[in-house]
């Protein structure tokens, strides 16, 4: 059977997740809920945001991807992302990855106070580099959502 690549452009860590989790090129059918999520992608193509996207530069998904599909798929799904489907893959797999970012952070919680270590150890254990997923964007994200994400109360002032 024939392998088929698919050209989608994603943000540069979301390229490095994929490629250190699903190999280069991408093989989805390692993980089976985004292998369908992906199809349903080629299945349903959404251009509602096309006319304002470039997929090479918008919300800095600029690194090409090319994930496998079989022959089967090529003629029964598709083979092209439209860019609004594109970035919503790209949304997809961040979340998953910011997701994993934020139960990092409140494990490591208990073991290391200090930030940076924690941001380390998370960035070490999923293979990133600074140029891929930058201290500062990691830091800025976490400290932006962690009160949400683990339904954190602010504390109260007294008066």
């Amino acid at each position: 059977m024939d392998q088929i690549t698919v050209e989608v452009f994603v943000k540069p860590y979301v390229a490095k997740y994929l490629e250190n989790n699903y190999g280069s090129p991408v093989d989805l059918s390692l993980c089976t809920n985004i292998r369908k999520i992906f199809l349903q992608f080629l299945t349903n193509p959404s251009s509602e945001y096309d006319k304002r996207i470039d997929a090479k530069t918008d919300n800095g998904a600029r690194k090409p991807v090319y994930i496998i599909i079989s022959e089967y798929e090529f003629y029964n799904y598709g083979w092209e992302l439209t860019l609004t489907n594109m970035l919503n893959f790209n949304g997809m797999i961040e979340e998953i990855i910011k997701t994993r970012m934020h139960d990092y952070m409140f494990i490591l919680e208990t073991i290391e106070k200090k930030i940076t270590r924690r941001i380390q150890i998370f960035r070490d254990d999923l293979g990133f580099s600074e140029d891929d997923f930058t201290y500062d964007a990691i830091k800025k994200d976490f400290y932006r959502h962690r009160i949400k994400n683990f339904n954190c109360k602010r504390p109260q002032k007294t008066i």
